[in-house]
């Protein structure tokens, strides 16, 4: 009895200690520390940066969600942020590396809606959406990998990214053909929101969002107007909150719902239509409806 009763707590100790690990190589660890107010940022900062090169994404997106924290250092803590990106691209990773590049040519956004509130300039969401649409049309280029990196794991992470940039191009690229830098702005959504407030996963319904858009207020500037989770199908029985709008890229996105690399298309006609933007294509009222599919579950 004895024996049987260590051995279930060696497994037990052992998944744990698994799991654990995990987090700490991820930088999920640390992240829920800090977003629970169990550790400082200091703290966060020393503990990522022992991590190396797997914990520079967490770190910068610590930085970033630091400095909507406390307005007054954003200038300093968006800094930090970029650094942290950028050190994370030294590594040439498959998925960490893809987010904070994905991260790291948004960022201008990012400066601008926080610390005295402003929106972009078209100027400013033109590169930033030209900057997304180069990370994520790398990630759909089957030559970016090599057989032996595309783990189940890895395979995951990448789908997810790329239904999360697709949908955010999308948004984008209507806000930039429509003129609305200053009225209909999308971004990809901070760490706190992302993960939402419970960051230990007991909240139910879940109440983090991947994407937010804001619009104009008349007092204090750009405010949070839409906010959207985003899932590569309808596969996940995960329920949201009512003001969070679902959009699973296949098939609330499809044209032909007997395709399942919806997002895949969606940045490969993005991609093409920036290539050839002297001239109307079949692949802009392609995208066209897809956007009116995107606006429609908005409303």
């Amino acid at each position: 009895m004895s024996v049987a009763v260590s051995e279930t707590v060696l497994d037990a100790y052992l998944e744990n200690v698994a799991k654990r690990d995990y987090c700490r190589e991820s930088g999920l660890y640390v992240t829920y520390d800090y977003l629970d107010r169990t550790i400082s940022l200091e703290q966060a900062v020393q503990d990522l940066t022992l991590a190396g090169g797997i914990g520079a994404t967490a770190l910068g997106e610590i930085y970033l969600q630091a400095a909507a924290d406390q307005p007054s250092k954003m200038g300093e803590l968006v800094d930090k942020a970029r650094q942290s990106y950028e050190a994370r691209l030294r590594d040439q990773d498959l998925t960490y590396g893809a987010r904070a590049a994905s991260r790291l040519v948004q960022l201008g956004l990012h400066r601008a809606l926080l610390g005295k509130p402003r929106f972009p300039t078209l100027t400013e969401l033109s590169l930033a959406y030209d900057g997304l649409l180069t990370v994520a049309a790398a990630q759909v280029n089957p030559a970016t990998y090599k057989p032996s990196q595309l783990t189940p794991l890895v395979q995951g992470k990448i789908r997810g990214d790329m239904s999360e940039a697709a949908v955010l191009l999308l948004a984008q690229r209507y806000a930039l053909h429509n003129d609305l830098a200053q009225d209909w702005l999308p971004v990809k959504s901070l760490l706190r929101a992302d993960i939402g407030t419970s960051v230990k996963g007991t909240t139910k319904p879940a109440d983090g969002w991947d994407i937010e858009i804001f619009t104009p207020s008349e007092i204090n500037g750009p405010q949070i107007s839409y906010t959207i989770q985003v899932k590569a199908s309808r596969v996940a029985k995960k329920k949201y909150r009512d003001h969070i709008t679902v959009v699973a890229v296949h098939p609330d996105l499809a044209l032909n719902r007997n395709s399942g690399m919806t997002a895949v298309e969606i940045i490969k006609e993005c991609e093409f239509e920036r290539d050839n933007s002297d001239k109307e294509t079949r692949v802009t009222r392609t995208l066209n409806a897809r956007t009116e599919k995107l606006l429609a579950l908005l409303d």
